[in-house]
């Protein structure tokens, strides 16, 4: 059992965005990336723990509820990203700056 495709379908859009968008790369620090990376893996141990409540057949209730905390989890990171991003575009004081800061902040603002 996968992750739920709603879910995975939110999270491509958004990527797609993301790499329409002139800011081809992240601009987050070294602290950030770290934070996030391991707020990922932890994300990767709860849908590997999913599967295996599955598995073993567990309680509707314990499985949904760790699906909630699982997708909780994945948009704390999603915003923590993107909530950096803007900050680094609003912080730069190039040309593009402006332009790149408004192109995020009409993602952010699709968010759901």
């Amino acid at each position: 059992m996968g992750f739920p495709r709603k879910a995975v379908l939110k999270m491509e859009e958004f990527q797609r965005e993301i790499d329409d968008a002139e800011i081809k790369r992240v601009l987050l620090s070294e602290k950030e990336v770290k934070d996030l990376s391991r707020r990922l893996a932890r994300i990767e141990g709860q849908v590997r723990g999913l599967s295996k409540m599955i598995g073993d057949r567990r309680g509707c209730d314990e499985i949904v509820t760790q699906f909630q905390a699982t997708l909780s989890a994945l948009e704390k990171v999603r915003f923590r990203m993107l909530t950096s991003q803007i900050f680094a575009c609003a912080q730069r004081t190039d040309d593009q700056s402006e332009e790149d800061f408004k192109h995020l902040q009409s993602i952010f603002l699709k968010l759901k």
